[in-house]
């Protein structure tokens, strides 16, 4: 039996609380594209009770739950769901533990994103089998955690993955990357971090980079160790790592990371 709804919903965005319904164990609320946002409990995969939107799911649990340290599930139908999505950890209740308290689970690439992802303020997101045609970003404690398959397509003048003033992205499952230009795949900045292990980034289509495949720049971290990069070709440089950042490969070699231009480190960046 799930948690008791408190909450009513107007929509629009506008919900009134009546109150939290405390979560007494890992509870998966339901997405669909013939849901609905302004009246549904999200508690059942069905025409008459899934939420329409991630977005319309996300904003119903952070009105209406404390999570009371356990995970909630966006268990999303294949489809395309138009908009941002934003994950702000302090309008979620009882966020707290080592794995992700929030969780985006697509059905594959049929699971479209038409928008961004950005966590921030202590929120923790993750994501798994979806595709995202938009950026990622984390800033300000933020942590978003890719498990299965994820697919990114953005435009030219983007960074496909970016973490910043204090945000983290953890890589434990692989990505696709589905677009022929972009300014950076992976960037951290201003403390930033992304780590991952065992991953593999599949090219789905010829890549054209035109800044650097990986950047760490202004005090930041980037450790992306045993990743497999298959898939069509990659122009453009390789990496920098400057004012003391790091990229750490575990000594993977000047060549582990796509491109057709060779690494560059200064001003106190290291490359390992």
């Amino acid at each position: 039996m799930g948690p008791t709804k408190k909450c009513l919903n107007l929509g629009n965005g506008l919900i009134i609380q009546l109150g939290r319904a405390r979560l007494h164990e890992d509870t998966t609320f339901y997405v669909r594209p013939d849901g609905d946002d302004t009246s549904h409990d999200g508690l059942e995969d069905s025409p008459s009770r899934a939420f329409a939107t991630p977005r319309g799911a996300l904003n119903a649990v952070a009105a209406c739950y404390d999570l009371s340290g356990h995970t909630v599930t966006i268990n999303i139908a294949a489809g395309t769901y138009d908009g941002d999505i934003v994950v702000k950890g302090d309008h979620f209740i009882g966020i707290y533990g080592n794995e992700p308290s929030l969780m985006l689970q697509g059905q594959g690439q049929n699971t479209v994103i038409n928008g961004k992802i950005h966590v921030l303020r202590h929120g923790w997101l993750g994501v798994s089998d979806i595709t995202v045609l938009g950026a990622i970003y984390t800033t300000y404690y933020g942590v978003v955690h890719l498990k299965g398959e994820t697919t990114l397509r953005v435009s030219s003048d983007k960074s496909c993955f970016n973490a910043s003033n204090l945000g983290t992205i953890l890589i434990q499952g692989n990505i696709n990357i589905d677009s022929s230009a972009v300014s950076v795949v992976f960037h951290s900045s201003w403390m930033g971090s992304i780590i991952g292990q065992s991953f593999t980034v599949n090219h789905l289509k010829a890549l054209s980079v035109s800044a650097y495949y990986v950047v760490a720049t202004s005090i930041s971290f980037v450790a992306l160790i045993g990743g497999t990069f298959i898939g069509a070709a990659v122009t453009g440089t390789r990496y920098v790592s400057n004012l003391n950042s790091v990229i750490n490969t575990s000594y993977g070699g000047n060549n582990y990371f796509p491109g057709s231009i060779a690494g560059i480190t200064n001003s106190g960046g290291q490359y390992v």
